[in-house]
């Protein structure tokens, strides 16, 4: 068993852990193969399963001007926009979708560039998909966890008044104040925008792309990926 081989065949251990201590190679491989291999050999192997990761990563991150003008190609017009208010909220709801995602990228993060970012593309696209034919085949007015929010709702909106115009809009009013909005349940808007806003965040569809043989080329800049002491 050379330390050549040792480095190709645990390259996805190098992955996930790129400073893996020797005792652990050493360990996985007695597990493993029920071979015993020296602190050198095992160190030698680390030393090439590193230059074999941080080569596949040069590679890929020489990829990325390609690989960005193909999303802009295949993804006209798509952006996302977020604002937050300037209060105590703003970090928590920040924090909440940072580990959600970071959850969901959770098998992807270890990977080279192109192919995590490539993972985390396709998984979002079959997710997408997913839970638009899921909730598209149920004959329920709500779902379980959209009846509790909407109970909330109910509470949080004791406050406020309803005038009925007689068709299919009304105007809504804060207590006694002037806060007042126009909800037209037949368009579905409110004008406070936050209806359609959540509406318009799932409104677009993410589009496939091409192999990288297609990629379009690009006068972009080529970044290096972090160097390995």
């Amino acid at each position: 068993m050379t330390s050549h081989w040792i480095a190709e065949h645990y390259q996805n251990l190098f992955k996930v852990n790129l400073y893996m201590r020797v005792q652990d190679i050493q360990e996985t491989i007695w597990l493993e193969k029920g071979i015993r291999v020296s602190k050198d050999k095992a160190a030698r192997a680390r030393r090439r399963g590193q230059a074999l990761i941080v080569g596949e990563y040069k590679e890929q991150y020489a990829l990325l001007p390609r690989y960005a003008a193909e999303i802009l190609r295949s993804n006209p017009g798509n952006t996302m926009k977020l604002k937050l208010d300037a209060n105590v909220f703003d970090r928590f709801v920040d924090n909440n979708m940072s580990e959600v995602f970071n959850a969901y990228i959770l098998s992807a993060r270890h990977k080279p560039i192109i192919t995590m970012l490539e993972d985390i593309r396709e998984g979002l696209m079959d997710r997408l998909h997913k839970k638009r034919d899921f909730i598209g085949k149920k004959e329920i007015t709500l779902c379980p966890r959209i009846q509790i929010l909407l109970e909330k709702h109910k509470i949080w909106a004791r406050g406020w008044n309803a005038y009925w115009d007689g068709g299919f809009c009304y105007g809504v009013r804060e207590g006694a104040t002037q806060v007042k909005y126009v909800v037209d349940l037949n368009q579905h808007t409110c004008s406070c925008n936050a209806w359609q806003t959540y509406m318009k965040a799932y409104e677009f569809l993410l589009e496939p792309l091409n192999g990288p043989q297609e990629w379009p080329t690009s006068d972009s800049i080529v970044v290096a990926p972090k160097a390995v002491p």
